[in-house]
């Protein structure tokens, strides 16, 4: 598992593996909230900002200007 990693929940595991696959897929351009809710199959945008400013805080991604 990656460093950082083991303290954060499987739904926020899942949202980190969503948004690095998809900057290896798109030239590393992130995902947007409502392509991450597709992707990972979670109900709503606040889902999503709650599992990235999780990932943020733990300082294993950085939210860009934009939402990406």
């Amino acid at each position: 598992m990656r460093r950082g990693t083991a303290d954060i929940s499987p739904r926020s595991a899942e949202v980190l593996r969503f948004v690095v696959d998809f900057k290896r897929a798109h030239a590393g351009d992130g995902p947007t909230r409502r392509e991450i809710a597709a992707g990972g199959e979670i109900p709503s945008a606040a889902d999503v900002q709650y599992h990235l400013q999780v990932l943020e805080r733990r300082g294993l991604l950085r939210v860009g200007e934009g939402g990406r």
